[in-house]
């Protein structure tokens, strides 16, 4: 952000990140420009003069103003420059205290998400000059339950007692097991393998 030499105003690079602010009725989303008077969109923000990342909630691209504000909305991260190139990494917790008011992250629920944009080098700034997306949904997969992997667990262990049981009562004779003295009991025969 500034002048370049020749006077011309540049502006500061940005990247947002777009979701509705509320649960969806029947699947409508906002208008994908920055939502609309009916459903708002939390756009999380980034600029490259600052570092910084802000949560705004946008109820139309008139309504887009991150001049002056601070608020992070628990939202943490940073960008940085590579080769002409933004790598920008933004976190939040799946969940909030304000469900009402804030993009909630569920687990095995289709969210809609767009992205944004701007070259402050090429003049965009503001809410209408910029590249956008449309909308595309996140899916954040269930966590696997770990029942079936204790159960797997468990199946192991009871082979392994059953295989060592085995060993050990093949190992003292006739597959009996062996007594409190070691010897192990069955039929008894003589030398010719004759019942005694």
């Amino acid at each position: 952000p500034g002048e370049t030499d020749e006077g011309e105003k540049v502006y500061a690079d940005a990247v947002a990140l777009q979701f509705p602010s509320t649960k969806l009725a029947g699947g409508v989303k906002p208008y994908f420009l920055m939502g609309d008077s009916t459903n708002s969109t939390d756009l999380w923000y980034w600029r490259n003069d600052t570092n910084k990342i802000i949560k705004l909630q946008t109820s139309g691209y008139k309504t887009f103003n991150p001049d002056g504000v601070e608020e992070t909305g628990g939202i943490e991260g940073s960008g940085v420059a590579d080769n002409g190139q933004y790598r920008v990494v933004m976190k939040r917790a799946i969940h909030t205290k304000d469900a009402e008011n804030e993009v909630q992250f569920v687990e095995g629920e289709f969210l809609p998400i767009t992205m944004t944009v701007w070259d402050g080098s090429n003049g965009e700034t503001g809410g209408n000059m910029r590249t956008v997306t449309a909308w595309y949904n996140l899916y954040l997969e269930p966590e696997p339950s770990r029942a079936p992997m204790y159960l797997a667990g468990a199946g192991i262990l009871f082979g392994l007692v059953i295989m060592s049981t085995a060993v050990y009562m093949t190992k003292n004779g006739n597959g009996h097991a062996p007594d409190a003295e070691g010897q192990a009991h069955g039929a008894a025969t003589d030398e010719t393998g004759e019942d005694a």
